[in-house]
């Protein structure tokens, strides 16, 4: 499917708000050999609709271009009579120069493949937007190769097959990739660790599987990476992701990830929610996590965690939630914890906890919520200490 098919079904479709988000009209999404002629001929051959000076088959095709505007009248759209000129469409932004830099076709319901034939705005093309757009097939590696792309958000679809390799070309611009929602199978690329640019990385509620390659860690401008949702991704979380300094985001939730966690996620001192809920994991909980001093959201519930709860994540002033249920820790709840002024949820039920509750707990003063069921507790519930809050 080519970006002529996009554009021409985008715009007849605009026509009609009343069908815009809901049942697809086959009248009005026909495709027909003008339509296509049109969009191809104006994307091609026109800048801020300037003609290609000299050029005779633009010449034909600008003669060709005024009679289709006429035809296709109001089942165009926003095409004016004889307008030619893409970056007046709605969908279709433009550069300073007038280059089709952004395409936007988000909830417009497409059908068909990604197009990977884009090659003819290579020179511009900075920005795809084709999420929830009901799509199908796999990703065109071809997509890799275009060289001002930083922004591919094909989430929401239906989307098959691997992610490919080819879209992750060495110098590559990329800086957000989101993938989410989709049907993908099979492993992350490794190959992945050439998008040396990238900040985002969304791939969460697939059917990816295998191990998160080492090559993650070459990517030292991550800021999110989501990949919760994919079960079948399994092995350890690399040692290398301590080497994602920028990483804000960590969502493995509803994985297979399993063994401990790497002590190398302490070097990660812009982290701000780490979420490895509902996988394999084993072992202790790294008391570096305590160097993580963004640290406002630790989600690990539902593992197999093991060992005493960490006294050093009292070192974390910015922390809110503290989940950690349905896990294999022992020992007592450190005192340390309540150097958290920002803590509002504890969750540290269906463990193997003993001894009391620590009395320092008084002086949270932005607790709402303390579970701590299901383990071998005793003692009283610390008093709110004076000028902790009411």
């Amino acid at each position: 499917m080519n970006l002529a098919r996009f554009l021409c079904e985008y715009i007849i479709h605009n026509n009609n708000n009343a069908h815009l988000r809901g049942r697809r009209n086959t009248e009005d999404l026909f495709l027909n050999s003008t339509c296509i002629h049109l969009l191809l001929f104006a994307a091609a051959s026109f800048v801020c609709g300037r003609r290609i000076d000299g050029d005779r088959r633009a010449g034909r095709g600008a003669a060709r271009v005024e009679a289709d505007a006429q035809r296709l009248g109001a089942g165009a759209g926003r095409l004016e009579r004889g307008d030619a000129n893409p970056c007046r469409w709605t969908g279709v932004s433009c550069d300073g120069a007038g280059r089709v830099a952004e395409l936007n076709l988000q909830y417009v319901d497409l059908l068909g493949g990604v197009p990977g034939n884009l090659s003819a705005l290579a020179g511009s093309l900075e920005k795809v937007v084709l999420a929830g757009a009901n799509l199908s097939g796999p990703i065109p590696p071809e997509l890799g190769a275009l060289p001002r792309l930083t922004h591919l958000d094909l989430s929401g679809n239906a989307l098959t097959g691997a992610i490919p390799a080819g879209l992750c070309r060495p110098g590559s611009r990329l800086r957000q990739l989101l993938l989410n929602s989709n049907r993908l199978e099979g492993p992350i690329p490794d190959a992945i660790g050439n998008l040396s640019a990238l900040q985002q990385l969304i791939i969460y509620d697939n059917q990816l599987a295998g191990p998160i390659p080492p090559s993650v860690g070459l990517l030292s401008g991550l800021q999110v990476l989501r990949a919760g949702g994919n079960k079948n991704l399994q092995g350890p979380l690399p040692v290398e992701i301590g080497n994602c300094s920028g990483l804000v985001m960590l969502g493995l939730a509803e994985t297979s990830i399993s063994g401990p966690l790497p002590a190398s996620l302490g070097r990660l001192e812009n982290l701000e929610t780490l979420a490895v809920y509902t996988a394999l994991l084993s072992g202790p909980i790294p008391p570096e996590l305590g160097q993580c001093g963004s640290l406002q959201n630790i989600y690990l519930y539902e593992n197999s965690l093991s060992g005493p709860i960490p006294p050093q994540l009292g070192r974390l002033g910015s922390l809110r939630n503290l989940l950690l249920w349905q896990n294999s820790l022992v020992g007592v709840i450190p005192p340390e914890l309540g150097g958290c002024a920002e803590l509002a949820v504890v969750d540290f039920s269906m463990n193997g906890l003993t001894g009391r509750i620590p009395p320092a707990l008084g002086n949270l003063s932005a607790l709402q919520e303390l579970q701590l069921s299901v383990n071998q507790i005793s003692g009283t519930i610390p008093r709110r200490s004076p000028g902790a809050g009411t």
